[in-house]
């Protein structure tokens, strides 16, 4: 009898231990946007597109919105994602917070048609590749369209948004800039997102990676994100709600909440012990 009471307080710490490291584990690699959904304000001013984070643009006054990765997962950088409207378009700013970057970085934005988040539902992306990002005088860098077919990312006939990307700022971050036409200025309505205002829903994913000419690719993913474009225009309409993730008030729970089942199994130990 006493050896079976020994088995089970063995189990159940054991239990408990690998639940600890479990956790550990989980927290570590929670990661997600700080805002989502983000609702996408009206600027005052079209940026110039040189991926050069200017003082005197809507990117540093009050008329942008911005949204940061809050744990990255093992390889994807710290990001920031900035957006505003102006004059039927979508303006983006990536910032990739990594002061030594390769020279062939790439960012890419997956586009949903919809606020759905299921990979098929992905179609449309529009990508910024790099080649010499670090020298200045060789610095280029090149847009491609791409269309989602049979699972594949293919090249579009036709690239409907503008960009640029440059190493900028105290920091020597990298900035991606995309300038992406709402549906009312877009001939190819058809292969690309229909992007409209009045508080329309899309979910969106940033890739980023490296691509040299000659060489392994590697990529990571963001979790998606759910941006709503202006606001909608029917009153009485519920307000889209940010969601924030606490990491360290999740850890403070788990660890509680572990803390009490150990306590638990010791009452139980002792208990049995003074039966014996």
């Amino acid at each position: 009898m006493k050896k079976r009471k020994l088995k089970i307080i063995i189990l159940l710490l054991s239990i408990s231990f690998y639940f600890i490291i479990y956790t550990g584990f989980f927290i570590r690699n929670l990661y997600g946007w700080d805002r989502n959904p983000l609702i996408i304000p009206a600027g005052s001013s079209e940026p110039i597109l040189n991926g050069i984070k200017d003082n005197t643009e809507d990117w540093n006054k009050d008329n942008y919105c911005n949204t940061s990765i809050q744990v990255s997962q093992s390889g994807f950088p710290d990001v920031v994602f900035y957006g505003f409207t102006k004059n039927n378009y979508l303006f983006i700013m990536i910032e990739v917070k990594i002061t030594n970057p390769n020279d062939d970085q790439y960012v890419r934005i997956l586009f949903s048609n919809s606020s759905s988040s299921s990979d098929e539902d992905f179609i449309d992306a529009k990508l910024i590749q790099n080649r010499n990002l670090t020298k200045p005088e060789n610095h280029t860098f090149y847009l491609e369209d791409h269309i989602l077919i049979d699972g594949t990312y293919t090249n579009d006939t036709v690239i409907n948004f503008e960009g640029a990307a440059n190493v900028s700022g105290p920091n020597k971050y990298t900035y991606y800039e995309f300038k992406i036409p709402f549906s009312s200025n877009n001939n190819d309505t058809i292969n690309d997102t229909s992007i409209l205002a009045g508080g329309n829903k899309y979910a969106i994913k940033i890739e980023y990676g490296v691509a040299p000419i000659d060489g392994q690719k590697t990529q990571f993913k963001s979790p998606t994100l759910i941006i709503q474009v202006g606001y909608p225009p029917v009153e009485g309409e519920k307000e889209i709600k940010e969601f924030k993730i606490d990491i360290e008030l999740l850890s403070k729970i788990m660890f509680i909440i572990v803390g009490i089942g150990l306590g638990i199994i010791f009452l139980i130990t002792v208990r049995g012990k003074s039966k014996i």
